[in-house]
């Protein structure tokens, strides 16, 4: 292995620091070829020329006994020396070619006659990252510029054969790294970026794995721990940067306190070492430099220098300053920046009442705490707070950075559901990790009143006979009175219905009037209601019967689209005996029923068609058609005699339970086909839109409804507006009769002229 000195003769270093990055300049190992040259040397040739390695060849054996010496006839000896060389170089063995050196003397020769000779030096081949060395005597290995050459030393007598073997080590496998720190101490601003002192703190080796004669790219990971920066700071192995004197005392700086500011970090790099390039260094010392600054930035007030970890020919330099000790600030109780409440409010908005009742919840904050330090102020006026900690109810700290809410049970009230904003909960839960940075918050508990929603087609409801459920119904039906017999009034009805349902949110607080949902198309069979979203919502096209003898008014009444607004409307088709059209149609009128509740709202209106200056009787009219669900009011008198063309107002009131399912069969009854209630009909029923709107809710129709239900008739034979139609057929037949009668007259009238 080499010294350090050896190491660092090709070496550049790169320091990495918060300020700045120097790259300095390295230099490159040239590798030489081998040249072949002769291997003999003569005793009268003495130059200093090198001999240069020859081409690879096979190592050859050799002896010390190989050596010649030879006597002369003139008395003249000649010693021969040999010279054997050995290359161990890192890509395979090869040998140097031998070479050797004759010296002739009178007689036997001395090691006088020896001084002077030797072996002509030898350049080795150079391998970057490898060093050539030789173990023996009489030979060595110098540096001359970028070569390395086998020098020999004068001859031996006692030796004529030299067997050297040289190795290829390698240069650079490991390297020292180390841990320091530059001092900068009170007045020393770091300007010229020159430290008061230094000092070596840590050394360690990083070796630079090796696969046999082989670089790898890595280097074996060092590990440095923490250290006290304290006991650091302690000894008495610092460099003083003017006077150049090691082992020095750090200077007592009282009122000032040492601070880590940053970490710079040098990179030594070896050039062209195989498998590890200057990029890999370079980023092995960012990453370092990275890591270490960042903890330092995090912890402004470390008081250790930082463990690490490196994996490369690096070294660590921490730059320390020492600042103003800070001053003390003492706790003040009634100082906002020394205390801080962290507050839960919990209103209770109870039924029935407009003013909350509040709990609060206070956890007391403090730094630091009653005698004690809350926090220092630097030289600058920068304060360095203690941290929040729970306080008691002295304001002493408890050391806990962790207070409670405590759980809140909530009252309950029959027939109410508590809330804790907005969601169904008994309590208003606690909460075991409020720290000082907790945002204070507002809870608030309320009551909801226990709702029930019905579904319409929930089969205990029967649409037929709702009840008090008959707000989540609604058909409107066309009835369409056919009379088939003028003489006799006889009548054939045909109702055509649409049903539409929603649900009904009701409160189990009868002050608290119901919410509905949509309405949803659909059916009703067997007493349930069943969503038909797949269903036509119309009232389908209806054509008037034959007759012989007969033509209709309304030969066709038109479909209709219905919805939830459209309103109940009867159409009335009569018949005209055929002759010739000369019978006279009367002025056809109506009386108009309207249903209110005690508040004046309309719940509903029914009309009554007859002809223009008559009378009629609506008592049975206004019983038939009583909204569902309501009664008339107790004394209300049913008026027995109304003139067509007059509106009757009759007061309802709300039916209760018992008397709606017998008020609902009667309704039910009038609607059948074929029921009694439905011959000699001649009201158009139009039901209030009650869509979105609560039971009770008031009429926005105006008069329409009537002008809605009137028949709109145009030339005999032709269909009926989409708006519908009526008739009343009482006027008619009365119309019929006295056209008859008219007849019988002009026929005797014309017997009694033939006669």
């Amino acid at each position: 292995m080499l010294s350090s000195n050896n190491q660092k003769s090709q070496v550049t270093q790169q320091r990495f620091s918060l300020r700045k990055l120097t790259v300095g300049v390295a230099s490159v190992l040239i590798g030489l070829t081998f040249m072949g040259v002769s291997g003999t040397v003569h005793a009268d040739t003495n130059d200093d020329s090198h001999a240069a390695v020859s081409q690879p060849v096979k190592p050859k054996p050799s002896s010390e006994n190989s050596s010649v010496v030879a006597t002369a006839n003139d008395g003249s000896v000649t010693t021969t020396f040999t010279a054997n060389v050995t290359l161990n170089t890192p890509d395979g063995q090869q040998t140097v070619p031998s070479q050797t050196v004759a010296v002739t003397t009178l007689g036997a020769p001395s090691q006088a006659n020896l001084l002077g000779k030797k072996f002509k030096d030898v350049t080795l081949p150079s391998y970057i990252g490898f060093t050539p060395q030789v173990a023996a005597p009489g030979v060595t290995v110098a540096k001359e510029g970028s070569n390395y050459v086998l020098k020999f030393s004068n001859l031996d007598l006692k030796v004529t054969t030299y067997n050297y073997v040289v190795d290829y080590v390698p240069a650079y496998a490991e390297y020292t790294s180390r841990e320091s720190v530059s001092i900068y101490g009170p007045d020393n601003n770091d300007a010229t970026g020159k430290s008061d002192f230094y000092g070596d703190i840590v050394k360690k080796t990083v070796n630079h794995t090796m696969n046999g004669k082989q670089y790898t790219d890595t280097w074996t990971p060092v590990r440095f721990e923490n250290l006290d920066l304290s006991a650091v700071l302690s000894g008495s192995s610092f460099t003083n940067s003017d006077t150049g004197m090691h082992n020095q005392s750090l200077p007592q700086y009282y009122g000032y306190h040492p601070v880590i500011e940053r970490a710079d970090i040098s990179h030594e790099y070896y050039e062209g070492i195989p498998g590890y390039s200057n990029a890999q260094g370079t980023a092995a010392a960012e990453k370092l430099h990275h890591d270490l600054n960042s903890y330092l930035a995090s912890h402004p007030d470390a008081t250790a220098l930082p463990a690490f970890t490196i994996d490369g020919p690096l070294n660590v330099n921490f730059i320390i300053h020492y600042v103003k000790d800070p001053i003390s600030i003492a706790y003040d109780p009634d100082d906002a920046a020394m205390n801080r409440y962290v507050t839960r409010t919990i209103a209770v908005s109870k039924p029935g009442s407009t003013k909350s009742e509040v709990v609060t919840q206070i956890i007391h904050f403090v730094r630091g705490g009653a005698g004690q330090t809350a926090g220092t102020a630097d030289e600058n006026g920068h304060i360095t707070w203690t941290p929040w900690t729970v306080a008691d109810k002295d304001n002493k700290s408890t050391g806990k950075t962790v207070g409670s809410w405590a759980q809140y049970d909530i009252a309950q009230i029959d027939n109410y559901t508590s809330t804790v904003d907005g969601k169904a909960s008994a309590l208003v839960a606690a909460n075991d990790n409020v720290t000082a940075d907790t945002a204070s918050i507002t809870v608030k508990v309320a009551y909801s009143q226990n709702t029930k929603t019905l579904e319409p087609t929930d089969p205990a409801i029967n649409p037929n006979k709702p009840c008090i459920n008959s707000d989540m119904f609604i058909h409107p039906t066309r009835t369409i009175n056919v009379v088939v017999d003028s003489a006799t009034g006889k009548t054939e009805t045909t109702t055509q219905t649409v049903w539409f349902g929603r649900t009904k949110t009701i409160s189990s607080d009868s002050n608290v009037k119901p919410t509905y949902g949509e309405w949803q198309l659909g059916k009703v069979e067997n007493g349930k209601f069943i969503v038909d979203p797949d269903g036509k919502a119309e009232w389908p096209e209806f054509t008037a019967p034959t007759i012989n003898g007969y033509t209709p008014k309304l030969a066709t009444i038109e479909k209709q689209k219905v919805t939830p607004e459209t309103k109940d409307v009867t159409v009335t088709i009569i018949y005209d005996l055929n002759n010739n059209g000369e019978g006279i149609t009367p002025t056809q009128g109506q009386a108009t029923i309207i249903y209110r509740d005690p508040d004046g709202n309309e719940i509903r209106r029914t009309i009554i068609l007859g002809v223009e200056g008559t009378t009629t009787d609506p008592s049975t009219a206004i019983k038939n058609n009583l909204p569902s669900g309501y009664k008339l009011k107790d004394g209300y008198q049913i008026p027995t005699v109304a003139a067509i063309s007059s509106t009757i107002e009759v007061l309802v009131v709300p039916a209760n339970k018992e008397n709606c399912n017998d008020h609902q069969d009667d309704n039910d009854d009038q609607t059948k086909p074929g029921s009694d209630k439905n011959q000699n009909s001649n009201t158009c029923v139009d039901t209030l839109d009650s869509t979105d709107k609560e039971v009770g809710s008031k009429n926005t129709k105006d008069d329409k409804v009537g002008a809605n239900c009137k028949t709109q008739v145009s030339e005999s034979g032709k269909k009926l507006p989409q708006t519908g139609g009526e008739e009343n057929y009482i006027g008619i037949l009365g119309l019929a009769i006295a056209s008859l009668a008219g007849l019988f007259g002009l026929k005797a009238d014309k017997k009694r002229r033939n006669n």
